[in-house]
């Protein structure tokens, strides 16, 4: 879902269905049995997913947050999105697929997000009815007639690097902090997304998606605190990063697979203010470590 839910005009030409119910709560004096305002999430529709929509994901996660609360949602209400994906077809299963994960996931929990379910891993790998040549959408793995794993899909190693790399595993609080990118194309579009976390073992946490599909970005990275202080990276930094480089998928239907079809790549580095990050085209990076003090 991307837009308000409309229904007909009532008396007063409202026709919002959430800001109708919403006002019909308050009228009978029952809004405070609303303990949480839970929505599904499918930005795209149709069988063919170009490749620029996955400029789209933040705007629209954005937007239809919004939406719920212009709708008179009252603020602290628990927002949920309990089923989402990419649809898309053929999309879900290629790179495309890690990307919108790790943009949409992220970007739901940067405009206030209380809880976001992937929908669905189910163990099967059935052709897209609607799609002429769409085998695999939705899920994480590619099976055969027995339901024997053959191959991870993107979206596996995706949630991976959402929940096991930028994410520490386990139940301690991490912090997340509002981040911004300056990269940007010819039309405008941001092609760089940043997720920023300071996680419960000490490290800050930084996710880029590069979603420039045919280039890498050298970018440089700034943290400024509450005074307006900048510090940097400083020492050792992990690099963890799934592109196209490691994942391709070949659409055909029942033949369909990914070739290459590797794990996220790792390596390290030593930063410094000046350090340069190289994103690689269609990507997915986690950059992991400590920073210098405040200047």
């Amino acid at each position: 879902m991307t837009e308000d839910i409309k229904v007909w005009p009532d008396a007063q030409g409202r026709t919002s269905w959430l800001g109708r119910f919403l006002d019909y709560l308050k009228a009978h004096d029952r809004i405070q049995d609303l303990a949480f305002m839970s929505f599904e999430h499918y930005p795209y529709d149709g069988c063919e997913t170009p490749w620029k929509n996955l400029y789209q994901e933040p705007e629209l996660i954005t937007h239809i947050m919004k939406v719920w609360r212009d709708d008179g949602l009252p603020p602290g209400t628990p927002l949920l999105d309990t089923e989402t994906n990419d649809h898309g077809g053929e999309a879900a299963v290629d790179i495309f697929g890690a990307l919108w994960l790790a943009d949409s996931f992220a970007g739901f929990l940067s405009v206030g997000g209380d809880s976001t379910h992937y929908y669905h891993d189910l163990p099967y790998s059935p052709p897209h009815p609607a799609c002429a040549n769409s085998w695999g959408t939705y899920h994480m793995f590619m099976v055969d007639e027995h339901y024997k794993i053959k191959q991870r899909t993107a979206q596996f190693y995706g949630a991976q690097m959402i929940t096991q790399e930028w994410a520490q595993p386990g139940n301690a609080e991490h912090r997340q902090f509002l981040a911004s990118s300056d990269v940007r194309d010819s039309e405008g579009n941001i092609l760089v997304t940043a997720y920023a976390l300071q996680r419960p073992d000490g490290q800050w946490s930084l996710m880029l998606i590069n979603k420039d599909h045919e280039s890498a970005h050298a970018i440089s990275i700034s943290f400024r605190n509450g005074e307006e202080k900048t510090q940097s990276f400083a020492g050792p930094v992990a690099v963890i990063t799934f592109g196209k480089a490691q994942y391709e998928w070949h659409a055909d239907r029942k033949r369909g697979h990914a070739d290459p079809d590797h794990p996220p790549a790792r390596s390290a580095l030593t930063a410094d203010p000046h350090t340069l990050y190289n994103l690689p085209a269609a990507s997915l990076t986690v950059l992991r470590g400590k920073l210098s003090a405040a200047e």
